[in-house]
């Protein structure tokens, strides 16, 4: 076996290390041929940059209250009506009957004083000292109205009430008796006629003195 000889290779120059290759700097206006300032090496430090916070997040939405279906949705219209017509009718009824019940309380308390009204004026003119005419009272405009603001079962008060309209209206009294008549009226034909009263009675007198006996 034949052996060849190996040619040997040129030697190549080492590349030098990348941090011991010259730096390039760029020189302003070099191109015009006029020295420039060397920039700084490293940008001046400044404030730092705010970091921006992360957005809150959305509250969440609130749940919608569910539609009625396209096909009941008159009928659910209807419903409320109806029952808002019932709740209406039941509260004006309710209110009459109320004012119903008040109006009817009202009328039997006026009913009730009334009658003891009538029952305290009759007691009271029967007395001998006082002889008033019970129905004539009763009709007199005077002692209604004072025995407006006073308690028919105040005695004395609707005594003295009494007493005071008789004293302005004698009139109101029972009329003395007719002589040789039993009670205050007579009856003739079936017909009760009431006794003529004091101003009557005096006349009747009066004229009968005046009157010759032999007519």
């Amino acid at each position: 076996m034949t052996l060849i000889p190996r040619t040997p290779r040129p030697a190549v120059a080492a590349r030098p290390l990348i941090w011991n290759r010259p730096r390039l700097r760029f020189i302003e206006g070099a191109a015009d041929g006029e020295g420039g300032s060397i920039p700084p090496a490293t940008p001046p430090a400044g404030a730092p940059a705010p970091i921006p916070q992360p957005p809150a997040p959305a509250a969440p939405a609130a749940a919608a209250k569910p539609e009625p279906k396209g096909d009941t949705v008159d009928p659910y219209i209807k419903q409320l009506r109806e029952e808002n017509a019932e709740r209406r009718i039941a509260a004006k009824q309710a209110a009459d009957a109320k004012e119903a019940a008040e109006k009817h309380a009202a009328d039997l308390e006026a009913q009730l004083k009334q009658l003891q009204v009538d029952a305290a004026v009759r007691t009271i003119a029967a007395k001998p000292d006082i002889n008033g005419n019970a129905s004539a009272l009763l009709d007199s405009r005077a002692l209604t109205n004072k025995l407006k603001s006073v308690d028919p079962t105040d005695t004395a008060a609707v005594e003295a009430a009494v007493k005071e309209v008789l004293e302005a209206r004698p009139d109101l009294k029972n009329s003395p008796k007719v002589p040789g008549s039993s009670g205050s009226a007579t009856h003739t034909g079936g017909h009760t006629t009431k006794a003529p009263n004091l101003q009557q009675s005096i006349a009747q007198q009066i004229e009968a003195q005046l009157t010759p006996k032999g007519n």
